[in-house]
């Protein structure tokens, strides 16, 4: 069953491909399966594109240091979908687009599920509950009237 209605979705990749428009401008489609339904989008690749072509894959877990030559690059697009781990899931984001009269369903956005911590996280926050009992400042307040304001 499609995805019929704009919202936020719990997917997983369970198709990708590249693909190419009659005037020869290349794409990926990948398409997205959840217990809302399936959905499938076309990201049209040109230079403008190129930066969010390539997070979207990353955030859709192809690990970012598979793609780091011009070979491993060539070798992801010709195999693309062996490159999405198959229990990965990610949020996408549908909203309802009008084209030619003609209203559809697309992929607006692809986001992490939950974006994991950087590096040191831990520690910054084992720091912040540890001192969570040590005594603060306390906030002075003042008040002013209208005699105070320069205006």
């Amino acid at each position: 069953m499609p995805i019929k209605e704009a919202g936020s979705y719990k997917v997983r990749i369970v198709g990708a491909t590249l693909t190419e428009n009659t005037k020869g401008r290349p794409g990926l489609q990948l398409r997205f399966s959840g217990e809302e339904g399936q959905i499938s989008e076309t990201f049209w690749i040109t230079e403008n594109t190129l930066q969010r072509i390539r997070q979207n894959i990353i955030t859709c877990g192809v690990p970012e240091e598979s793609l780091q030559t011009t070979q491993q690059w060539e070798d992801f697009w010709a195999e693309p979908a062996a490159y999405f781990p198959p229990n990965h899931e990610v949020m996408i984001v549908a909203e309802m687009e009008e084209y030619n009269g003609e209203s559809k369903i697309r992929v607006k956005w692809i986001n992490y599920c939950a974006r994991p911590a950087k590096e040191g996280t831990s520690k910054t926050l084992a720091s912040m509950f540890a001192n969570a009992d040590a005594p603060r400042p306390k906030a002075s307040v003042s008040f002013i009237n209208d005699q105070d304001l320069p205006f």
